[in-house]
Formats: C-alpha cells, sequence, structure tokens
C-alpha cells in the first residue's frame, strides 16, 4: 500500500468488473478514484477484489442469526473479506423471528465502527413446503399468514430485505405482493414448485431461488425419456437469481460447472448458507431453532442425532472465492462476480457497492497471493480488518 495526502493506492492482480491483471487501485475520500491495469496477473501478488457480499448466511465463528448472536456476526465478518450480508434466520417461532428481526433492525440503523454492514434481515422460512423442508425443524414450517407478515414488516421498519418461501402453497401470492409492496425480495426455495408454478412465481416478482441443488428435485425418467425438472427451468429463467453454495458438497463439482455454464455467471449469487462456527469447524454447536445439535463431518455440518443429515456449510467467503477460481476453473473475474457483484445487483446497492469502478465506495478485500487469505478488508475506504 502505498500513502500520498489524503489518497491510499493498493497495488497487486485488481479483478475490476470486466477485466484482471496487474495494477493498481486508488482511494480518495473513502471512493475508488482511479483503477489502473498495467500488465497480466502476477502469480505472487495480492488479490484486489470487490468486498465480498453474502446474502444468505445463518452463522459465523460465534456468532448466529438471533436476537442475541446477530451482532457477533458483523463484529467477525470482516476476517473473512465481507462487508455487506444478510443474516439468514430459519423458520422459528413468531416471537423469536420478531426478535431477530428488531435486533436487525436496530444494527442496520446504528451500525458499530469496524464492522461489516448488515443490508437488512433474510427470513429463511417459516413459509415451507414439508417434503422439501431440509434441515428446517418441522414444528415451525407453517402455512403463509398475512397478518403474520404484517407484523414482521412493521417490526422491520424497511429492514427485511429478504424472505424465503414455498411459492406453490396456499397463500403464497398473496404475502409475496404483500412483501413486494414493502421492498422485500423474494425467494423461492425448500419448495416441490412445478415447471408451471416456477414461471408464475418469476411473473409476480419473485427475484431469486434458494440454494440450488440442495432441497431440489432432480430430473425423472418416464418411458426411458428424461424429463426437464423445476431447477431446469430456473436456470434457464433470466428473471431469477441463482443462490449457490460453492464448497463442493452442498454442490458437487460438476454440477458446480453445469449450473454456472446453464444459468450464465451473472446470475449466480455466491452464499455461504454457513452456521455458527464457520471459519472454525471444531467442536458440537446447537441448532438455533431446537434442542438439535451439529458437527463438521465430510466437508459440511451435520446433525449429530446419527442421521448425518447436512444442517449447513461452514463455508467463508473468501473460501469460496478460492473455490471457484482454483477448484472449479472460474476467472477471477466470474468468481468476483459471483461472490460481490450479484450480491450487490440482487440487492439493489450495486450503484454504489459490489465493483471495483470509479466512483463507487471503496469496499474492498485484499487476499494473499493464495487467493484465499485476508490480508485487509476496507468498507468505504476505512481498513476493517488487517
Amino acid at each position: 500500500m502505498e500513502k500520498k495526502g489524503g489518497s491510499m493506492k493498493f497495488y497487486g492482480n485488481v479483478v475490476a468488473h470486466d477485466e484482471a491483471g496487474y495494477g493498481y487501485i486508488e482511494v480518495v475520500d473513502g471512493k475508488i478514484s482511479d483503477v489502473v491495469i498495467e500488465s497480466q496477473c502476477k502469480y505472487d501478488a495480492d488479490w484486489i477484489l470487490p468486498g465480498f457480499i453474502d446474502t444468505h448466511l445463518h452463522g459465523l465463528l460465534d456468532g448466529a442469526a438471533t436476537s442475541e448472536k446477530v451482532h457477533l456476526m458483523a463484529e467477525q465478518a470482516p476476517s473473512t473479506g465481507l462487508v455487506r450480508f444478510c443474516p439468514a434466520m430459519a423458520s422459528d417461532t413468531h416471537e423469536k423471528m420478531l426478535d431477530f428481526i428488531e435486533a436487525v433492525r436496530d444494527i442496520v440503523k446504528f451500525p458499530s465502527k469496524n464492522n461489516s454492514l448488515i443490508v437488512g434481515s433474510h427470513l429463511e422460512g417459516p413459509y415451507m413446503e414439508y417434503v422439501h423442508r431440509g434441515g428446517m425443524n418441522v414444528n415451525f414450517i407453517r402455512m403463509p399468514d398475512i397478518e403474520e407478515v404484517g407484523n414482521f414488516l412493521k417490526c422491520a421498519d424497511g429492514t427485511l430485505k429478504i424472505m424465503t418461501i414455498s411459492p406453490e402453497l396456499d397463500g403464497a401470492d398473496e404475502v409475496i405482493a404483500e412483501l413486494l409492496k414493502n421492498g422485500c425480495i423474494v425467494s423461492a426455495g425448500h419448495t416441490g414448485m412445478s415447471i408451471e408454478q416456477a414461471a408464475h412465481f418469476a411473473e409476480i416478482g419473485g427475484k431469486a431461488v434458494c440454494h440450488i441443488c440442495d432441497t431440489w428435485d432432480g430430473r425423472v425418467v418416464e418411458n426411458g425419456v428424461v424429463q426437464p425438472s423445476t431447477m431446469d427451468a430456473v436456470l434457464l429463467d433470466d428473471r431469477l437469481f441463482v443462490e449457490m453454495i460453492s464448497d463442493g458438497v452442498h454442490v458437487p463439482p460438476l454440477m458446480v460447472k453445469t449450473v454456472v455454464r446453464t444459468a450464465g455467471a451473472k446470475r449466480i449469487i455466491g452464499i455461504t448458507d454457513a452456521l455458527i462456527g464457520a471459519g472454525d469447524p471444531q467442536g458440537e454447536y446447537p441448532m438455533t431453532d431446537s434442542g438439535r445439535s451439529f458437527r463438521y463431518k465430510d466437508g459440511v455440518f451435520r446433525l449429530t442425532d446419527g442421521s448425518d443429515a447436512i444442517v449447513g456449510s461452514c463455508l467463508t467467503m473468501n473460501t469460496a472465492f478460492y473455490n471457484l477460481t482454483n477448484i472449479f476453473g472460474f476467472s477471477p473475474v466470474e468468481s468476483a462476480w459471483m461472490t460481490s457483484g450479484n450480491s450487490a445487483c440482487y440487492l439493489g446497492i450495486d450503484s454504489f457497492t459490489g465493483s471495483l469502478k470509479k466512483g463507487l465506495n471503496a469496499d474492498i478485500v485484499i487476499l494473499a497471493n493464495d487467493m484465499q487469505t485476508v490480508e485487509k478488508t476496507l468498507l468505504n475506504g476505512e481498513v476493517i480488518y488487517e
């Protein structure tokens, strides 16, 4: 880094919106004042990227998406290169979900210095289809309730950013309309919706699908002929963003490549779907929605009840970027879209963050030449992790 007057220059392999190469980023008054690429990328140089944005994570290190621990997520997120995120709470009681929404609302309105910024809350549930509930606690999933949604929205005061529901449930259309009217993005997840229902979801304003390949039905064969699945349909529907967990377990490597090549790298939102303990997955942790517990095993978090059921990832966004580039073979530019730019577009904040462009906020993560170790995280030009 080079300091001169009120400006800072960071040298390394710069991953800009549409190209990558060795050069520098200049920062003045919290904004990117210049992006210069001078040559091809150098193998021994740091990597300068747009700060990561995660729209779907349930926990990180000691933090969790609960009213009591969500502030810890904001405190610890800079160490993984996250500059902005949406903490996601799984289906729970009405009271606990309200408490979580209230806690997030207060953090959004009064953020703490040196923390990552919370864009708003993400409710993954409680309106989920039973068969496709995945790791959701069966006691807390329920049918769409317009009165309950009204309570959520009132409590959030504009900070309920995303709600994931099963669109095929009775009453879902009314709930979706109310959420959209109040500026909340709606994602389809834990769903058994048909191809036709998926198209309808996009037509009425649905904007994304939740963790592709996870809790989704596969293709069926009729009379020896493979039939298209709903997952195929949403991958081809340009109206929808597609969440993907790039840990190599939730979505096997061949499927990662299939998903990205089908939908296109600019529609994929790289998420962690991480739980408390992510970043240091040792020991046993309690599920936030019940008395169940989970532990790290075979690359993911699994229940300790003997079922070994997957309940979430231990992925962090710096590792997601590493996996996308070094394991799955995407270019640094494509991987930056999937770990930052597309999320910013999805959240409607791409006019000021999510890319290394002149005039945008200096939200930057600098990785070591291994493309994984976080060396610095900057938010609005201020170093929040080093």
